[in-house]
């Protein structure tokens, strides 16, 4: 085979550290590079020369080295263009080590002619390990967690710019949450199940004139109760479009739809959600410009971007825009705590609502002070209806609610890279966050954090041996009043990996939470004292 690629495979299999540090997953060192993402709606909008440096979970991963922390994340509909550009062609990795953890994972992708490519992702992760409760340390948690997913990818090449891509797959998600012995609520034997299917055309070219479009379709069931009287569905269908017109080199028109519908069982009321974005884009050197519009069911929102470059090391951005964002649904619930419950418990009451941004502004300056090294920083604010907030008195599970919001934040975000030797990435960020509740009396936000530094570095010794670090700094709203205050996260995480000369092996160990702190995972849910994995990786 001339070239071999491997589709993305959506769903890294879960198997989380003890304690709710959900734990490790090992990576090919240089080849295979994966993201974790929320589970999100197709999105249309255009970017106006954007990047941002991508915040991992509590537990930071090193990108740059094997082994890789990793937070439950529900499998998501559709990948991002270049995920089929990076992906190891065939590989096998085996891991094990304390608090019970074990993973087991294989891949294989295959070019079945110039124009076919098919790939197919499968694999094991769990733990079981005793855990001290948030709520009273004297008290002890079995918690355990185990994933199994399958998932595979086709890729057909229309032209040397255009392909149908086509995704699926498969999760089983087995846990407990942490009981008490009044508890009412069938907590020890939890059993998620999520699906999905896309398909996705990028742009085709006729003319002028360039198209897409993509659909998918995404389920999840709740096998036992929380706050529902039994075993809840929840299907998610999602379509979009956008048609552009070029006005030469320097300008464009474009239009984008967007549609989704979430529906659930058990009475539960669900919503429909639709768009249009039409917008004008036109740039020339120096100028970007982004003149648009958000329209939809949910509201009318502004879409504007503007960037100018002020040197070839330097860009100024700014952009204000909004719309609806990422849905609240139980697989995105569940992306950002596991153990949850709906608020009320009267499951005839609840009503899920989509989140919409009225305004999503932000401003900043792109540079390079040295080659190798880009530093991003920016401030902004956001204004929220309907944003997904947990109750700040966690016990066996963390209450969600819904309620209107603002953030403040400042991000200074720095990277840098030297040949494959040296790859170093600080991440900042401050946040202000507000809400004005609508079933409870607070208008405090104690589990989303206020400072924010997620860093890590990854050297290469000598030959094939790498060594990285990684930390993970958190603080959050101290509130004597309330029943629960989540502590500061502070993870400091180290690994070690050699790669053979002479053999396609990669072996690895990779401590965590090495200051052995006291920390939570999840709002209500602690994370585990130090911890090590160990393990190897073969590509082929």
């Amino acid at each position: 085979m001339s070239r071999i690629r491997t589709t993305a495979l959506l769903t890294l299999l879960s198997v989380l550290p003890a304690m709710a540090q959900m734990d490790n997953v090992i990576d090919v060192e240089h080849v295979y590079k994966p993201e974790i993402k929320d589970a999100n709606k197709i999105s249309i909008q255009p970017e106006v020369n954007a990047t941002t440096v991508q915040r991992s979970p509590v537990d930071y991963a090193i990108t740059s080295v094997p082994v890789k922390n990793y937070a439950i994340t529900p499998i998501w509909a559709v990948k991002g263009d270049n995920a089929y550009e990076s992906e190891p062609r065939r590989f096998i990795t085996l891991g094990g080590g304390t608090e019970g953890n074990i993973l087991a994972r294989g891949a294989a992708g295959f070019e079945l002619n110039e124009k076919n490519l098919f790939n197919i992702d499968l694999g094991l992760r769990g733990h079981n390990a005793s855990v001290e409760r948030s709520t009273d340390s004297n008290l002890k948690w079995d918690s355990r967690f185990y994933s199994t997913t399958v998932t595979a990818g086709y890729e057909y090449k229309i032209n040397s710019a255009s392909s149908l891509l086509i995704d699926a797959g498969v999760e089983s998600q087995v846990f407990n949450y942490q009981t008490t012995e009044t508890d009412e609520f069938n907590t020890d034997k939890q059993h998620n199940t999520l699906a999905s299917f896309s398909a996705r055309l990028t742009p085709i070219q006729f003319g002028k004139f360039s198209a897409s479009a993509g659909a998918g379709y995404e389920f999840f069931n709740q096998k036992y109760r929380t706050s529902l009287s039994k075993n809840c569905n929840e299907g998610i269908i999602t379509a979009n479009a956008a048609l552009a017109y070029s006005l030469g080199n320097a300008s464009e028109i474009k239009i984008g739809f967007g549609f989704a519908n979430v529906s659930y069982s058990n009475g539960i009321d669900g919503y429909s959600n639709f768009s249009l974005r039409p917008h004008y884009l036109w740039h020339d050197g120096n100028i970007k410009i982004k003149a648009g519009l958000y329209v939809g069911n949910l509201g009318i929102a502004p879409d504007l971007g503007f960037t100018y470059r002020l040197s070839p090391k330097a860009d100024l951005y700014a952009d204000v825009t909004g719309g609806e964002t990422t849905s609240n649904t139980f697989r995105n619930i569940t992306a950002a705590n596991p153990y949850w419950a709906l608020m009320p418990n009267d499951a005839a009451a609840v009503e899920m609502k989509a989140q919409f941004d009225q305004l999503s502004a932000r401003a900043g300056i792109r540079f390079a002070p040295v080659k190798s090294m880009e530093l991003d920083i920016n401030a902004g604010y956001e204004i929220s209806k309907d944003r997904m907030e947990f109750a700040p008195a966690p016990d066996s599970y963390a209450p969600v609610f819904f309620a209107d919001g603002n953030r403040l934040f400042v991000n200074a975000d720095l990277t840098y890279c030297y040949k494959d030797l040296l790859s170093l990435r600080l991440a900042n960020q401050f946040n202000i966050w507000s809400i004005d509740d609508k079933q409870i009396d607070t208008e405090d936000v104690l589990w989303r954090p206020i400072l924010d530094l997620d860093w890590s570095a990854s050297v290469r010794i000598v030959g094939g041996l790498r060594a990285g670090a990684d930390f993970r700094l958190q603080t959050f709203k101290d509130e004597k009043e309330y029943a629960y205050t989540r502590p500061a996260t502070v993870n400091l995480g180290a690994s070690l990996s050699y790669t053979l000369d002479r053999l396609p092996l990669t072996v690895y160990v990779k401590g965590s939470n090495l200051l052995n702190q006291d920390y939570d995972k999840y709002f209500g849910y602690k994370a585990p004292g130090m911890n090590i994995l160990a393990g190897a990786a073969i590509t082929f």
